[in-house]
């Protein structure tokens, strides 16, 4: 199990006071780093991200203090909300459908 980096937060306080939650495919993030980081940054998003894996599917999970500025970036980048109570217990799943391209057999 790993601990928090030094001088961070617990994440139970980064989801009390930042309780808007965006999950995005980490295949996204990856593509448009440089564009999810300065727009989530502008909007005010806490500085380090929650991961999540569904389904064969890794996601990165962004949080921010205001529902407005969570919206912006919703929308954005084709985002899904994801509640703290969902990532903590596990219960969210993924709205994508991930389909399988190629011959069998």
């Amino acid at each position: 199990m790993a601990g928090r980096s030094r001088g961070a937060v617990s994440a139970s306080s980064v989801d009390l006071e930042y309780p808007y939650q965006v999950a995005l495919l980490a295949c996204e993030v990856r593509y448009r780093f440089d564009n999810v980081e300065f727009l989530s940054a502008k909007l005010g998003r806490y500085r380090l991200n929650h991961s999540y894996h569904d389904d064969g599917e890794d996601f990165i999970i962004y949080c921010f203090p205001e529902q407005e500025s969570a919206e912006v970036f919703l929308k954005a980048f084709d985002g899904r909300w994801i509640t703290p109570e969902q990532r903590k217990k596990r219960t969210w799943k993924s709205p994508w459908v991930r389909q399988l391209v190629g011959r069998y057999g």
